[in-house]
């Protein structure tokens, strides 16, 4: 038992018992004072990492005044640590590990006595939250990419995050006081290099813990697919191998490189191409195989990237394998070899070209069109027809008009005034003929072809007045009054109506053809003239004449008159003149 420092005692022993007798002012004839009681706090549990607050302020000194403070702390290692403040009555300090702190503090009176009293503070691991930071590993210059976070408490709930990026703030957010959460960050990636993205939580309580992500960052870079798209798997000695390979920039930037084709690894064909991101371009190439080739070989078409290959088997000039008048239907037919007169380098840079032709037909003018090999190719190899809808075509006038041609390759009606032109065909996707000729013709490029305008057959033509060419009818041209097509009438066309000589408008109807459209009903307002319009009684105007000048008086629905070319010499009037 600890005795206040001071006290005068007289202690008196008997038999067995002890007895201690305190005296005090009027009791005994000692009299004596109290020195100071020191007071250090109550013992604490904190976690490790956390601050503990020290209060002395309980110490007296029932005798005199304290003077000071002294306080002294050991960690758990048995070191010495200094508080905030070591001589007063409140300090504090921080618990950097855990276990078991000793904290005492001696406080002195104005009489020099002193005291001391010890409590212990007992600090307990602390377990962080969770944090996980995901990211890739490696991008190109520019791109912008997603870096997400999980986290996981068990200590406190978090409450927010703080994303860095190479060390700079990039942004933060809250998350709500939850024990586990996910959070996402888009990040652009601008320059080359080792990018650092971190991540650091914060708790209720201001603990935090981090996690973060290394990001390689990589100038754009090309990439060149290969994929070997048509090549025969026999060939004659003598003959050329013609290899089309398709290549594909599949890359983030401009590439220019070598492509080469090679025999059992060694190159015997290149070329360069210079693509963009995204492009792709057909390549063809050639061999020739010489009297002494005979027998199986491994061909590639490589780039700096990736290559392809496949085998072709050279047979000597006795087999028939590799004649294209050998090969069964539905076989491959070997391209053009030495007998065409033409070099390699010949083979690849022939292009084909377009045949087009105009035909009339019952609904107007229509335009076929095909792509064929140059000339002084070989006969076998095959022309393709070419579907003009998916493709862009025109008719260009010699005075410079254009017409477009639509996808069912129908010419407008008002191009039938025009005796010729040139077709412009403008490729929307690559053409090339179906043999492996190396025929070809690719997307973007424009073909052309002269071409006659077939016009519909006028049997005024003979020029013979009062004549209409075939029994003393005049035929004349019915159109389409949506304006959107005629019928272009020939002689022998079921379109034809039969005016009688000397009649001016429609025909009676018992004259018509039964599969024409040109049926007329009288006008039950009208009197009947027996299916005929009276005669025009102004002769100097247009008497007898069949053309736009007598349509208000003539016409019967569905039916213009076709104008006569030269109304002053007579073509397309009935009768004498």
């Amino acid at each position: 038992m600890r005795l206040p420092t001071g006290t005068d005692t007289v202690v008196m022993v008997g038999v067995g018992i002890a007895l201690v007798v305190y005296l005090g002012v009027g009791v005994g004839a000692v009299t004596a004072t109290e020195g100071p009681l020191a007071d250090a706090g109550l013992d604490q549990t904190v976690t490790a990492g956390d601050t503990v607050y020290l209060d002395a302020g309980g110490s007296t000194a029932p005798d005199g005044d304290i003077q000071s403070y002294e306080w002294e702390i050991e960690a758990p290692s048995g070191t010495t640590i200094e508080p905030e403040c070591s001589t007063c009555a409140k300090t504090s300090f921080a618990t950097n590990d855990s276990g078991k702190y000793t904290v005492s503090v001696t406080v002195t009176d104005d009489e020099g006595r002193s005291d001391t009293d010890t409590l212990y503070v007992t600090a307990e691991p602390y377990d962080p939250p969770e944090v996980t930071v995901n990211g890739p590993s490696t991008v190109t210059v520019g791109e912008r990419r997603t870096v997400s976070m999980s986290v996981t408490a068990s200590a406190e709930p978090m409450s927010s995050v703080l994303w860095h990026h190479n060390g700079d703030h990039h942004t933060s957010a809250t998350l709500s006081a939850d024990w586990s959460a996910t959070h996402q960050v888009n990040i652009s990636f601008a320059e080359p290099g080792i990018h650092e993205i971190n991540a650091t939580v914060v708790d209720d309580k201001g603990y935090q813990a981090s996690d973060g992500a290394t990001v390689r960052v990589v100038p754009p870079e090309p990439y060149l697919a290969v994929s070997i798209t048509d090549i025969n798997n026999t060939v004659q000695t003598g003959d050329t191998l013609v290899v089309t390979a398709s290549v594909e920039n599949t890359g983030k930037a401009q590439a220019t490189q070598s492509m080469s084709l090679t025999r059992n690894g060694t190159g015997v064909d290149d070329t360069t191409v210079s693509l963009g991101s995204g492009a792709r371009q057909t390549l063809r190439f050639a061999w020739q195989a010489a009297e002494s080739d005979e027998g199986t070989y491994e061909f590639g078409v490589h780039s700096a990237n990736e290559s392809e290959t496949r085998y072709v088997t050279v047979n000597g000039a006795g087999s028939d394998a590799g004649n294209a008048d050998s090969i069964p239907d539905g076989g491959e037919i070997s391209p053009p070899g030495s007998g065409t007169g033409k070099s390699t380098e010949d083979l690849l840079i022939d292009k084909g070209q377009l045949s087009a032709k105009i035909r009339k037909t019952t609904k107007g003018l229509t335009v076929d069109m095909q792509f064929k090999p140059p000339d002084d190719w070989p006969e076998h190899i095959e022309s393709v027809d070419i579907d003009p809808g998916k493709h862009d075509a025109m008719l260009v006038t010699p005075d410079g008009r254009e017409f477009d041609i639509r996808d069912d390759g129908k010419i407008p009606a008002s191009v039938s005034n025009v005796e010729e032109g040139t077709i412009k065909l403008t490729l929307n996707d690559d053409v090339s003929s179906p043999d492996h000729s190396r025929v070809e013709a690719n997307e973007g490029e424009t073909l052309e072809d002269a071409a006659e305008v077939p016009r519909p057959k006028n049997n005024n033509d003979n020029n013979d007045v009062g004549s209409s060419g075939h029994d003393g009818r005049q035929s004349i041209t019915k159109y389409d009054t949506s304006g959107t097509s005629n019928d272009a009438i020939s002689d022998e066309s079921d379109n034809q109506i039969d005016i009688p000589a000397g009649a001016v408008g429609p025909p009676d109807t018992t004259h018509s053809d039964t599969d024409s459209q040109s049926t007329t009903e009288a006008d039950p307002a009208e009197p009947s003239t027996g299916g005929m319009t009276q005669p025009d009684n102004n002769p100097t105007n247009n008497v007898g004449y069949v053309g736009p000048e007598t349509i208000g008086s003539v016409r019967e629905p569905g039916l213009e008159l076709e104008p006569t070319p030269d109304p002053d010499n007579g073509l397309g009037r009935i009768g004498p003149t």
